[in-house]
């Protein structure tokens, strides 16, 4: 196993020893094991998420590992392919300078015996020297360039596998989203609503009082996160008057009734209205 994939292994250990301690902690906050386990976001149902992300995740780890390893294939067969090349130029050099050497072993008494023809043979020689120093230093610079292709083309393969990784991951993070979406707008979930049940921490004003039915209308509603049964409590001059619970609801209205058990004097239209006791 590669480095990179025992750390993918090891990412996916954390991965699912962190998702097994929200459970766990999700699990302190619920008193209905039943429904906490059978439920449609209880432990069998994170459990397959679980399953199916680490599955998911060896999917890609593995996917990973393949394409590294035809990426060592592809850098094996080039540098077997420039040794090849590279044999090749020696052996063919080793002719060349031994053809030179028979050339100059066969034709010692004429060079001896004709110093033009010598002077030349030298000029011809110091140009085949300068041609081998040429050919030796663009058979370098054509090695390095080479080098330097393979190194792009590795970042590039490498660049590629982390947009796909990332395009994976994207699109099961939508899913998700969209599975979350589904199940809140099922349940009636607002994004700001308390996990408690509580209404959200605001304040409104008494817009009607009927004394007749001890019903009181509020300037706050349903768009606000009020439901029915919340409990909300009425002052005036920072002073406590009594408690109410909601009723009824409208997007931008309530109407709720007097706890007279509560009361501590009347409520009047203008009165503060309170999700906490301040």
């Amino acid at each position: 196993m590669t480095l990179l994939g025992k750390s993918f292994t090891v990412v996916i250990f954390l991965l699912s020893v962190a998702f097994m301690l929200l459970a766990l902690a999700a699990n302190a906050t619920h008193r209905n094991w039943r429904d906490l386990v059978l439920g449609p976001q209880g432990y069998k149902s994170k459990i397959t998420e679980l399953s199916e992300l680490n599955q998911q995740l060896t999917s890609e780890k593995e996917a990973i590992t393949q394409l590294l390893n035809r990426e060592r294939m592809a850098r094996r067969s080039a540098l077997s392919a420039l040794e090849t090349q590279r044999q090749a130029d020696t052996a063919r050099l080793k002719d060349q300078q031994t053809s030179l050497e028979t050339y100059i072993a066969a034709n010692t008494e004429l060079i001896q015996t004709n110093e033009i023809n010598a002077r030349d043979l030298e000029q011809k020689g110091t140009q085949v020297e300068e041609l081998g120093k040429r050919l030796r230093t663009e058979q370098g610079n054509r090695d390095a360039q080479f080098q330097v292709l393979l190194t792009v083309q590795d970042d590039l393969q490498k660049a590629r596998g982390w947009v796909a990784e990332l395009k994976n991951r994207n699109e099961s993070l939508l899913k998700q989203v969209a599975a979350w979406t589904e199940i809140a707008d099922h349940y009636n979930l607002q994004f700001n609503d308390p996990l408690d049940g509580a209404p959200p921490e605001l304040e409104g004003k008494v817009v009607l009082v009927d004394r007749g039915t001890g019903l009181v209308s509020l300037s706050i509603g349903s768009d606000d996160g009020i439901k029915a049964d919340h409990e909300l409590y009425v002052s005036r001059d920072q002073r406590y008057i009594t408690k109410l619970k909601i009723v009824k609801t409208s997007p931008n209205r309530a109407v709720a009734e007097i706890v007279k058990s509560s009361s501590n004097g009347f409520v009047q239209e203008g009165d503060n209205v309170n999700t906490t006791l301040h």
